[in-house]
């Protein structure tokens, strides 16, 4: 086993005084537990006994450590000073390959993490806290790609944020699209008797960092918004004519790499396509329908954790009606849901926030038509409907849009849920649905055009006719190696209600049970 070095120095030396200048008047100080910049570093990096001293490079300037990535590493010993609760890292570096761990503060056996930043194989930033489990987690990754560049990374968790915002990213300032995943149990541990290690972590898998590493900031609180957009400032400023930082993060918060490829997703049919599921309780009763129209409780996209905030998407677009262009999917704007309430959505959300973790190098796109009470006899007949028109006239636009601006353009499947205005003409479904996705298929160029069908009559076991059409969507389903049936049933009424209608007696879908069906599209898909 490789003995951990530890730098000794005075516990006075984890103060704020001693390494601040005395003009350093825009670093926030409250909080500031570590300040590991300029002579600060390599002082400590003096400390550190062969062979695991990392190179100090005065070259450019402001000192720098250069790690070899192999067995390079410097140790901090405990103190309560380090044990957070809630924390901020700010840190200029320059990866050169491979996984590395920047700093991080775990137990012997990375099992119970304190805090933790790294940069991954493919150059995003992560950043971790972990209870006793690994279960017991909140692991954040960001995709924006800081190989072999200087970037000013910051992470802050939160504690007593919620959702996505318990622990954030950022790069030059720049947010950009997470990969998140939510601890199931408590991570407040903290880790008295465990070194802080900069440039590798506990245990086997020590994950050297290789690269450079121009200053450490830790803070023992979630700076505000305001306070690390300071402290990211203040550090790049240090850096200011030693190295050149990314210009790319100095730009809106997109990826650094442009993507190529392009993910296509339509929804077509009647308003369970559109959509008309709550935001939350709260936005039901703004829209002063509460009384009316009692939510399902535990059903909307906040109980579901389904994001609701534009910046949860920032890769994922949809077509503006009629002539386009596509917009950023925005939350209470541009949806296209089916009730007159802004505060709703339909299949495309949870779709969106699902599509986005599978292709985390991709940009998503919606091309959405699901207006109310619609049928398949004449309003979406195939080639003639006025909505089959309409839902074409806008695919063929989006897709040419599309094919301009990226190398590879995807379509991974379309949407379809219709059927309740058919009940007229039931014995007419299979003949008309099958004419329908033929159209669709051979007017788009798309042959094999994968197409989820949401099961219907999940709310009309009490109407014997309504059998007939979903006995043809089985039907369809089961000759069709393209088409795939989507079942919620539970077998009564009464229980597809309380399990998936936004307001119990409505025939329409909540958020859980979009989410639900989103997680059976991206199951068939990955087959």
């Amino acid at each position: 086993k490789v003995a951990l070095d530890e730098v000794r120095f005075s516990r006075g030396a984890l103060g704020v005084s001693e390494f601040l200048r005395p003009d350093d008047q825009s670093l926030p100080k409250n909080g500031l537990v570590l300040n590991l910049v300029g002579d600060a570093l390599a002082e400590i990096a003096k400390s550190v006994k062969a062979p695991h001293q990392p190179k100090l490079d005065r070259s450019k300037g402001m000192p720098m450590l250069q790690f070899d990535g192999k067995d390079d590493f410097i140790s901090i010993p405990e103190s309560d000073v380090l044990d957070l609760t809630a924390w901020t890292i700010v840190s200029l570096i320059q990866p050169t390959g491979g996984e590395g761990v920047v700093l991080g503060k775990a137990d012997s056996k990375s099992t119970l993490i304190n805090y933790r930043l790294m940069v991954y194989k493919d150059g995003k930033v992560g950043a971790l806290v972990r209870g006793p489990t690994h279960h017991q987690q909140i692991h954040c990754k960001m995709n924006l790609n800081v190989m072999n560049r200087f970037s000013v990374v910051a992470a802050r968790f939160d504690p007593a944020a919620k959702g996505i915002n318990k622990i954030t990213i950022s790069v030059k300032g720049a947010s950009g699209a997470y990969d998140l995943n939510l601890a199931k149990g408590p991570v407040g541990a903290t880790m008295h008797n465990a070194p802080l290690m900069i440039g590798r972590q506990p245990g086997k898998n020590a994950r050297h960092f290789k690269g450079d590493i121009g200053g450490i900031l830790l803070y023992n609180r979630a700076l505000s918004d305001e306070e690390l957009a300071s402290a990211t400032k203040w550090l790049a400023d240090q850096s200011s004519g030693s190295v050149k930082l990314t210009e790319d993060h100095k730009a809106a918060p997109v990826a650094a790499v442009e993507p190529a490829e392009a993910i296509v997703f339509l929804i077509a049919g009647e308003a369970n396509a559109g959509g008309v599921a709550a935001f939350s309780e709260e936005t039901v009763a703004k829209a002063k329908i509460k009384e009316r129209y009692p939510v399902n409780p535990g059903t909307t996209a906040k109980n579901m954790k389904i994001p609701i905030t534009t910046a949860a998407y920032p890769r994922s677009y949809i077509w503006k009606p009629q002539k386009g262009p596509f917009e950023q999917l925005t939350p209470s704007k541009n949806l296209q849901a089916c009730y007159a309430d802004r505060y709703r959505h339909g299949i495309e959300l949870p779709m969106a926030m699902l599509l986005e973790k599978k292709f985390p190098h991709s940009h998503i796109f919606f091309i959405k038509h699901g207006p109310a009470k619609r049928n398949l006899y004449t309003q979406w007949k195939a080639n003639n409907g006025s909505d089959y028109k309409f839902f074409h006239s806008q695919i063929t636009p989006a897709m040419a849009n599309l094919k301009k601006r990226y190398d590879n353009v995807r379509v991974v499947g379309m949407y379809w849920d219709q059927g309740e205005s058919d009940e007229k003409q039931a014995r007419r479904y299979e003949d008309n649905l099958q004419k329908l996705f033929a159209a669709l298929r051979e007017d788009t160029g798309l042959p094999d055009l994968p197409i989820y069908v949401r099961e219907q009559g999940i709310f009309q076991h009490d109407k014997p006719e309504f059998k007939r059409i979903v006995d043809a969507q089985i039907k369809i389903a089961n000759k069709d190696a393209n088409t795939h049936l989507l079942k919620l049933d539970l077998g009564s009424n009464e229980k597809n209600y309380k399990a998936w209608a936004w307001s119990i007696g409505k025939n329409h879908l909540s958020s859980k049970a979009y989410l639900e069906l989103s997680k059976m599209i991206i199951q068939i898909e990955a087959r």
